[in-house]
């Protein structure tokens, strides 16, 4: 009875020698000694998982036998820890009631946010031990680590497609369904991707955020930059497997091996000309029209 009282009165008498922790209870005060001492009494019988806390171990044999007794009453969910449970429940409520003090963005989940934090604060505290890539979320490391490893888990169900990467199967997956989830709001055209979004979006606004370093060229378009570079340096990355043709276009390849097999499908609607190149369509286009080039 006199413990019970504790819990009205908010009376907290034990408290730590070592921090400034107090409680009502002894055999709290107890438990919380562990903390600081590491002892680990309470140990799994299947592996070497140990903790200082009986409901600890209780939560973690279930990871052996399965058990998922925590079920969510709005959907299918279900997991061994009811802690996870709540946290799922605020996907259907919408709560987001962990903020971040620096910006505007809110999430359902206080680990979330101190993953979020980092951002802020620039904190990488997870690192590669094959390169220096440094990241502040362990997921993101997880993902890194198999580029190294050259693991591809996530494997596409209608073709032979595999990736590190789930957000990029998604994508990919998209190419089967045709869906174009991603709208401009200034003209008609979506596509699959955000980031292709992004650069058409640059269309409209007139920005080129990439700029060479040899010339005042600039665009919009990361890849369009790579190939423009390709011209002050000379590289000639994409070659002919019938001669010793090579270019800096993929366009001008695909033209050059019309040669090699013959394809003439640049066709004038005016006589049976045909050629394997639209400029030279074009040109031949002139005589029909009378049109000449200065």
């Amino acid at each position: 009875m006199k413990r019970h009282r504790k819990e009205h009165t908010g009376e907290k008498c034990f408290r730590c020698d070592v921090c400034d922790y107090a409680c009502n209870r002894r055999g709290t005060l107890k438990i919380h000694r562990r903390i600081h001492t590491g002892e680990k009494c309470f140990k799994c019988d299947v592996c070497d998982y140990a903790c200082n806390q009986r409901g600890h171990l209780k939560k973690h044999w279930r990871i052996h036998t399965g058990e998922k007794g925590f079920k969510c009453d709005v959907c299918d969910y279900a997991c061994n820890d009811g802690s996870n449970l709540r946290r799922h429940r605020r996907i259907h409520t919408g709560e987001k009631g962990f903020k971040c003090d620096a910006c505007d963005y809110a999430c359902n989940d206080g680990s979330t946010l101190e993953i979020h934090r980092r951002k802020h604060t620039g904190e990488k505290c997870f690192k590669c031990d094959v390169c220096d890539y440094a990241c502040y979320d362990g997921h993101s490391l997880k993902r890194h680590k198999r580029i190294h490893t050259g693991e591809k888990c996530f494997q596409c169900e209608f073709c032979d497609y595999a990736c590190n990467d789930g957000s990029n199967l998604r994508r990919h997956r998209r190419i089967h369904t045709g869906e174009k989830g991603f709208k401009c709001d200034a003209c008609d055209y979506a596509c699959n991707n955000g980031s292709r979004l992004e650069i058409h979006r640059r269309i409209h606004t007139g920005e080129k955020c990439f700029k060479c370093d040899f010339c005042d060229y600039a665009c919009y378009d990361g890849s369009r930059m790579k190939r423009h570079w390709r011209k002050h340096t000379g590289e000639k990355c994409f070659q002919c497997d019938f001669c010793d043709y090579a270019c800096n276009e993929r366009s001008d390849l695909r033209r050059h091996m019309r040669i090699h097999a013959g394809e003439k499908c640049f066709k004038c609607d005016t006589c049976d000309y045909a050629c394997n190149d639209g400029n030279s369509l074009k040109v031949h286009r002139r005589i029909h029209t009378g049109e000449k080039c200065i």
